[in-house]
């Protein structure tokens, strides 16, 4: 069964028939998903009544699950953005789609806060079309830290731990919102020329249990940076028995015990996300002052 990537109810069904089987708060919460589209937020300017019309496409930034990425620029300011589009794919069971309006509000709920955290992605809005379409507008970056590591390789664990320092600010965050983020990888860690990640938040879990994946996932992603390749590779048939090799002090100073630390095989023994901002790793590495501008000078020479 094909999971719903968008967001609309069936051509065949109307608005009053769908939702006289769920709840009046299920309808609130698919009014209120409907009801924000076509409404952009730019520096604090609110513009109403956007057509999709009005951001002209420009190069194709990646794609994934939930559908392509493009480049583009909003005619009313001429600012440029990333856009997602989502296609839906609804079928007869109409619960699947009042899940996906949960699920999607909830995500557009912790992208209209991220200004209070500049490590999540900002969302400017998006838009619901006829055709069961949804274009998320998101705050557009320079580059993924899984292109920066595939064009230099292995990169150094002070300047991963700089990195470490802004997801785990990210990481924290959601927790605070009761939600992990499920999808962490070097794919949805991406930066702006001055080095600061910011993370795209995915779909909602419910903590506690399942934040110990997202600690592992982390781990995962800044071992990825430092060895320069992904740690299963060559295990994917087996992940259950697959193997990681400690992090050596001689491969990471920085951040070899936070790392090992955060990939115990028993969840119940890694660090807790809202203790990660006081491991001693994460604190060496916020004491390092002069990182930030090293980084920084660093993506200059990379992204000229």
């Amino acid at each position: 069964m094909d999971r719903p990537t968008g967001f609309s109810i069936p051509s065949n069904v109307s608005i009053s028939e769908f939702t006289q089987s769920y709840s009046f708060a299920d309808k609130q919460e698919i009014d209120r998903f409907s009801s924000n589209s076509g409404l952009m937020c730019f520096d604090n300017v609110t513009y109403e009544n956007v057509a999709v019309c009005e951001f002209n496409k420009g190069k194709k930034l990646g794609s994934g699950a939930f559908g392509n990425v493009f480049e583009a620029t909003f005619a009313r300011n001429d600012k440029k953005v990333a856009v997602k589009e989502c296609v839906a794919r609804i079928n007869s069971e109409n619960y699947i789609l009042l899940g996906w309006a949960k699920r999607m509000g909830r995500e557009l709920e912790i992208n209209s806060t991220s200004h209070q955290c500049e490590n999540l992605l900002k969302c400017h809005g998006y838009i619901i079309t006829p055709e069961s379409h949804v274009f998320l507008y998101l705050e557009l970056m320079s580059i993924s830290l899984a292109q920066l590591s595939r064009a230099v390789g292995k990169i150094s664990d002070r300047f991963v731990g700089k990195f470490a320092v802004d997801v785990v600010t990210g990481m924290h965050y959601l927790r605070r919102l009761q939600m992990v983020h499920r999808d962490l990888k070097p794919d949805n860690m991406l930066i702006d020329e001055f080095g600061m990640p910011e993370v795209f938040t995915t779909l909602p879990g419910a903590p506690p249990y399942k934040s110990s994946v997202d600690v592992w996932s982390f781990a995962i992603s800044m071992l990825e940076l430092i060895r320069g390749e992904h740690p299963l590779v060559g295990q994917e048939h087996d992940l259950l028995n697959a193997v990681i090799p400690a992090l050596t002090r001689e491969e990471a100073p920085f951040l070899h015990e936070l790392i090992n630390d955060c990939l115990r095989r028993k969840p119940s023994e890694r660090p807790r996300i809202q203790a990660l901002p006081d491991h001693e790793a994460i604190r060496r590495i916020k004491g390092e002052t002069d990182i930030r501008e090293e980084v920084r000078q660093w993506l200059r020479r990379f992204l000229a």
